[in-house]
């Protein structure tokens, strides 16, 4: 990923590192994403909520949710042309998708 993601983590708190987030951490915030998508009204049936949903499922039914996560990290974001190239996809995937 790019240093963005430390960056945003370190303003939060400063003595938070990469290393410190944990699978709750990344749980509980696709559970706010869920509950945000809620707020703004996006249908149950979402391309946004399903995909999260799924997340959520997957990410609590895995083995080591920890080495999960890391898996799941290096497979999606191997680079950081990867990161650039999926989050531009992702943003036209649900621009309009209420």
């Amino acid at each position: 990923m790019t240093d963005n993601s430390s960056s945003l983590i370190n303003e939060r708190d400063s003595e938070l590192s990469i290393h410190d987030i944990t699978w709750k951490m990344i749980e509980s915030a696709q559970i706010k994403i869920i509950k945000e998508a809620f707020r703004l009204r996006y249908r149950k049936d979402s391309k946004l909520i399903s995909e999260y949903a799924g997340y959520v499922k997957n990410l609590r039914n895995a083995e080591n949710q920890d080495e999960y996560i890391k898996y799941t990290a290096i497979t999606l974001f191997p680079n950081d042309e990867a990161y650039n190239k999926r989050m531009t996809r992702y943003r036209k995937w649900y621009q309009g998708s209420r």
